[in-house]
């Protein structure tokens, strides 16, 4: 929000998906929100939350996916991603 106002910079939200281990990334640039940054940084937070929610209903499997590395795995299991 600030530094969006500072450099009167356009928001575009981006959201990056994974096809598979053989193609790789699909990664979208979406449409610059409206209006944004408005006069409530309290509303534009709503706004931007609002924005990632959207992403994230897209491919609800892949959010928060570098969890996985974080498990804790016993010796031997296969590696987290594996099957993603």
């Amino acid at each position: 929000n600030k530094l969006a106002r500072l450099a009167n910079a356009a928001v575009l939200p981006t959201s990056v998906r994974r096809i598979s281990a053989s193609e790789g990334y699909l990664i979208r640039i979406h449409p610059a929100m409206d209006d944004f940054p408005g006069d409530d940084p309290v509303s534009d937070a709503a706004r931007m939350n609002a924005e990632l929610a959207r992403m994230v209903a897209e491919a609800p499997e892949q959010y928060m996916w570098t969890f996985k590395f974080f498990k804790t795995r016993s010796d031997g299991a296969p590696p987290p991603y594996d099957n993603p």
